[in-house]
């Protein structure tokens, strides 16, 4: 039995086996709407290219050129469409059971997942620091090059970021559900 609830944009879930939290993928309905039409114009050269190659060329140079940018082409045509379902449909998912933290970034079921042994999570704390200060934190807090996430541990010496798209107030109530929870022994916590 799973009790629910609802904190900003994240859906909650406890449950005897398992705690999780989900967040649908931020949206920007600009860049939906620019990818969508980049990918219209991206389907046009993918198809001209492909007439072209079957069709026209006969000098080996030719061939090879256009094989290797169509697989050029091809590869920034499906990074464009994925990034335009992941914000559509897409999910962050933190899933914490009695052996295993899974962190997920997924649409349709598919995408990245990531586990980590529960016994080797060190250091779990809220982050709320970007890497630059002063004048340029909010943006910053918005840039993934400079704020990766508001949870963050450690694992075998590396850094772990998670909750990039929550909002600072949302981010803190899910700290503090993550805090107590049985899944995690206090110690496992930093201390701030």
């Amino acid at each position: 039995m799973f009790d629910t609830k609802h904190i900003g944009r994240a859906e909650v879930l406890d449950g005897f086996n398992a705690f999780t939290i989900e967040i649908p993928a931020q949206r920007s309905w600009f860049k939906i709407i620019f990818l969508c039409v980049w990918l219209c114009g991206w389907l046009a050269g993918e198809l001209f290219a492909v007439f072209t190659l079957f069709n026209g060329p006969e000098d080996g140079f030719t061939i090879v050129f256009l094989s290797v940018w169509l697989l050029g082409w091809t590869f920034g045509g499906i990074a464009a469409f994925l990034s335009v379902l992941f914000q559509l449909v897409g999910k962050d998912r933190f899933v914490l059971g009695r052996t295993e933290l899974s962190l997920e970034r997924t649409a349709f079921g598919m995408g990245r997942k990531r586990k980590y042994n529960v016994d080797l999570i060190k250091h779990i704390q809220y982050n709320n620091q970007p890497a630059l200060t002063g004048i340029f934190r909010k943006i910053a807090m918005n840039d993934p090059k400079f704020f990766q996430g508001f949870i963050a541990f450690e694992y075998k010496g590396r850094k772990i970021f998670w909750g990039k798209g929550l909002s600072e107030i949302t981010a803190k109530e899910l700290f503090e559900d993550i805090q107590n929870t049985s899944f995690l022994d206090k110690d496992q916590f930093t201390k701030i």
